[in-house]
Formats: structure tokens, C-alpha cells, sequence
């Protein structure tokens, strides 16, 4: 169960850090594939930093939880998708329904399960060693 975690972590590790480099160093291809249109250079810059520095810092947390099976760095994981659950969601209900956010929401609570999962088989492994 150990490696199937830190595989699946792993996976998501890249995919986020890969998404966030693309808005910081490729902001026009993330542009292809969201439904954001920056203003400018100020907006270029707020896709660089805001949206390039959460997916590569998540992409960050993600991988020392995979590598070093640190528990704790998938709380922040936890924390940064529930938000962005409930911030879609909220654009369900306000907005009217389209079907982009509802995909994100999908992805977004498999991810959310996929550390979920994680953090319990790390919190096991824990305990298992402790107890020797």
C-alpha cells in the first residue's frame, strides 16, 4: 500500500509542478488550456506568480510527501483542494452550472482522496514503526 501511495502521490506531484512551471514559464500555454485571459503584463504576471507559484509549491508538498512519506505535507495538499472544492462549487451554485468547473470539482476530489489515502497508509507506517 506504501508504494501504490507514493506512486500515486508521485503522479500528482509531477502534474501539479508541471502545470504551475507552465503558467511561470509558458503563461500563453496555460492560457490554451484554462479559461483565464490575463490583461496585460500585469495579468501575465499574476498567472506567473498567483497561479504558477500554488501549483508548483502544491507540486512541491506533494513530492516530499511521496519521497519522504511526510504525512504532514499532505495536510497542506488537503487544504489548498478543499478550497478549491468549495470554490467551484460556489460557482455552481452563484453562476449557473457549466461544465468546467464540475470537471475541476471531479478531479479535484479524486486528488483530494488520492492524499486522503496517502496520509492514512503513512499514519499506519507510523504507527507500525513505532510500535517495534
Amino acid at each position: 500500500m506504501q508504494i501504490a501511495a507514493r506512486l500515486a502521490v508521485g503522479a500528482i506531484a509531477l502534474l501539479f509542478t508541471g502545470l504551475g512551471l507552465t503558467f511561470v514559464l509558458n503563461p500563453e500555454a496555460a492560457i490554451a488550456t484554462t479559461a483565464l485571459t490575463p490583461n496585460g503584463i500585469p495579468g501575465l504576471a499574476t498567472m506567473r506568480g498567483a497561479l504558477g507559484g500554488a501549483f508548483t509549491t502544491m507540486g512541491i508538498f506533494l513530492a516530499i510527501a511521496a519521497i519522504k512519506q511526510k504525512k504532514e505535507a499532505l495536510l497542506v495538499m488537503g487544504v489548498f483542494l478543499a478550497v478549491a472544492i468549495i470554490g467551484n462549487s460556489i460557482t455552481l451554485l452563484v453562476d449557473g452550472f457549466d461544465p468546467q468547473p464540475l470537471r475541476s470539482i471531479i478531479a479535484e476530489t479524486v486528488f483530494f482522496s488520492i492524499c486522503a489515502f496517502a496520509y492514512v497508509t503513512f499514519r499506519k507506517s507510523e504507527a507500525i514503526i513505532s510500535q517495534q
